[in-house]
């Protein structure tokens, strides 16, 4: 873009700023927030009595400046807390994630003791953390604690970061617990318009105040909410953007400015064509200028192979392994260029698919880019012409019948060649033609219902009362990508501790003993694991009785439904289909007193069912089924939620019993 008089304006806003690191703010001296009396006085949180700790005040106040004849804007974080209970000391510790493209500056806290006394957290206790890396992706956070917590204690840090010009981030209103007071302004220039999306607030319309300081004429858009409830998670619910009041911006028009990558002034996102060739024209610079470098390594990666679908395939395997993932949850409509991702072995959420794309025309193929809102980022409302909508980019080729494409999603690292993980299929994406010809908004392909998870187990009553229970799992589709994200780029010893605890995720409490895996690193095959478990606990003897759980692995224990009232839909985006086969085993001289009763449980949102048998050598054999399909439902079937899962802790806990065998009757004429 151009600006008549003044130089590139708004790129340099969405420019990369480095690492976050911890700094301290220039001005020290800086006043905060006042504390009020109502504040100091507090003892408990509006509408929950028992809340161990109250968010005072979250706010985020935005101002567009000018800076060395280009504007930025400037985003000033503040969070104040109040400990109400000794419980509340676990807010004590602070993460902050880091945002992909803007680092924090000037970040400051303290710790307001009840007495009055203030004890600020040292800049050098201040820490950039690594929270994941090893699953294909790098995610870090500011982490720090504040000192000297008590109930009556009040906790507040502050910071600033730049943020983009094109939209301005989402706020989120709520948190985890009652929030005194959230408020979220934006000032910007005379001559920009934005577009204001305000959703599930009870006032959409923000305050608009003109402002006329500093040289500076403009408009500030502010929302303040009051006694704002907290959220609470329940099982099954939508997104938090679809769940919870926000706020975002997005650009329409900036009088006096060209826009080279729309070829036309004045007006940027007016619809979606308009945001598929702006995203188009930087994404094409990435991979068009990098043709060489690309070639290259297209041309190691299918040396050897034969047909255009193994070399497709092999593309797609290089592109998500090699290339180590920065995972994050905007996106920006920029990139690096490909060389520079080639040199730093790694390529974020908009960056692998321009990278795919790029492959693939180096095969002969016409690849087109879609911005994609995964499903557990919420929906992508088609009249709010925004990029905050979608979280990574994906890349379709056409397929064998015309006029039809195949999906491939570069950021799924240890998927399957073939079909969409859970969280693309059926979700909106932002389809961006070839040759800037612009955009449409489509819909993935929503896929099947997931294959069946299959646990195999033979458990080993022993005299002593223990239990043995040797398991195959054979884990298909997102089910065997989640665990292998884990496990293939660990150490020997941290995939052991992975399988430590995918082992009591199976069944609480259970020690893992010998594990072979197979089919480890062929993706496109079910991840195979055998393993044996010791399961203490597991059997209960009275006398010369045992007695077993007919459920031995992946049991419903508890109901995870709260009896209260369903606030938010209920949510089935990731289907759940399980099948276990079960053969209990006695030791010598027992067998089983009878089969247990078949059991089921049915509702609209899903069904369980449970049968035994008799088996040779006085055993049983045992069969579980469960299945959640994908499927959206109302708040008010929140009963028949709660119903199924009560019906399954039922089932599941149903008894087994194993007595000694009666003595053979004596032969006759003995």
């Amino acid at each position: 873009m151009r600006r008549t008089g003044i130089a590139p304006i708004l790129l340099a806003g969405l420019a990369a700023l480095g690492a976050m690191v911890p700094a301290v703010a220039k001005d020290k001296e800086a006043p905060w927030p006042e504390i009020t009396a109502e504040e100091k006085a507090l003892k408990a949180a509006p509408g929950e009595p028992g809340a161990s700790a109250i968010v005072l005040r979250n706010t985020r106040e935005g101002r567009v400046l000018l800076r060395m004849r280009s504007y930025t804007n400037v985003l000033a974080f503040h969070w104040r807390l109040k400990v109400l209970t000794e419980a509340g000391k676990e807010y004590s510790e602070v993460s902050i994630p880091a945002d992909k493209r803007f680092r924090m500056r000037g970040l400051q806290a303290r710790t307001i003791k009840a007495d009055g006394t203030v004890v600020p957290v040292a800049p050098d206790q201040m820490f950039e953390k690594v929270l994941e890396k090893g699953r294909g992706i790098r995610r870090t956070a500011m982490v720090f604690s504040f000192p000297a917590v008590e109930p009556g204690a009040i906790l507040e840090y502050r910071y600033e970061r730049d943020s983009g010009l094109i939209y301005i981030e989402p706020w989120q209103f709520s948190s985890d617990l009652v929030t005194l007071f959230s408020r979220v302004s934006q000032l910007v220039p005379a001559d920009a318009y934005y577009v204001v999306l305000c959703d599930k607030c009870p006032n959409p319309e923000p305050v608009r105040t003109d402002y006329n300081e500093n040289h500076m004429k403009g408009r500030i858009f502010s929302i303040d909410m009051k006694d704002v409830p907290a959220d609470h998670d329940e099982v099954l619910m939508p997104p938090e953007r679809e769940a919870y009041p926000r706020f975002e911006m997005v650009l329409k028009a900036w009088d006096n400015t060209h826009w080279d990558e729309l070829g036309r002034d004045n007006q940027l996102f007016i619809d979606w064509n308009s945001v598929a060739r702006y995203v188009d024209f930087h994404y094409k610079r990435a991979y068009l200028l990098d043709e060489q470098a690309i070639g290259a390594l297209v041309a190691t990666w299918t040396q050897g192979l034969t047909t255009p679908e193994e070399k497709q395939r092999a593309v797609l395997q290089h592109v998500r392994k090699d290339f180590r993932y920065i995972d994050a949850d905007n996106v920006y409509g920029s990139t690096r260029t490909i060389a520079e991702m080639i040199q730093d072995h790694s390529a974020d959420n908009e960056e692998k698919a321009i990278l795919l794309a790029a492959a693939l025309r180096r095969l002969g193929l016409k690849p087109e880019i879609a911005l994609v809102g995964a499903r557990t980022k919420g929906p992508v409302y088609g009249n709010f012409y925004s990029l905050a909508q979608f979280s990574h980019g994906v890349v379709a080729i056409p397929g064998a019948t015309p006029g039809t494409r195949v999906w491939l999603d570069p950021t799924a690292t240890y998927a399957a060649s073939t079909g969409l993980p859970w969280y693309d299929a059926g979700a909106s994406a932002l389809l961006m033609h070839p040759e800037g010809a612009g955009g449409e908004i489509v819909v993935l392909p929503a896929g099947g219902e997931p294959l069946p998870t299959r646990y195999q187990v033979t458990m080993t009553l022993r005299p002593d009362g223990q239990a043995e229970a040797e398991v195959t799992a054979d884990l298909p589709g997102d089910e065997a990508a989640d665990l292998r994200a884990d496990l293939v780029p660990a150490s020997e010893a941290e995939r052991h501790q992975h399988l430590e605890q995918w082992a009591d995720r199976l069944h609480t409490g259970a020690r893992l003993g010998d594990v072979q895996l197979k089919d480890l690193e062929d993706f496109d095959r079910p991840l195979n694991i055998h393993a044996r478990l010791e399961l203490p606990g597991f059997v209960t003897k009275a006398d010369e009785i045992f007695a077993v759980s007919a459920c031995t692995v992946d049991c419903v224990t508890s109901n995870p439904v709260s009896r209260g009232d369903r606030r938010h839909a209920i949510y089935v985006d990731r289907g759940i289909r399980t099948e276990t086969t079960t053969t209990f085993r006695p030791p010598a001289g027992m067998a089983a007193a009878a089969p247990a009763a078949p059991g089921n449980a049915a509702t609209i949102v899903g069904k369980l069912s449970a049968t035994c048998r008799t088996v040779d050598g006085g055993g049983l054999e045992c069969r579980r089924t469960m299945s959640l399909p994908r499927q959206r439902l109302n708040a008010m079937d929140g009963p028949e939620l709660r119903s199924l899962f009560e019906k399954a802790v039922a089932i599941d806990a149903t008894k087994l019993l194993f007595k000694p065998a009666p003595a053979p009757a004596a032969a006759a004429g003995k």
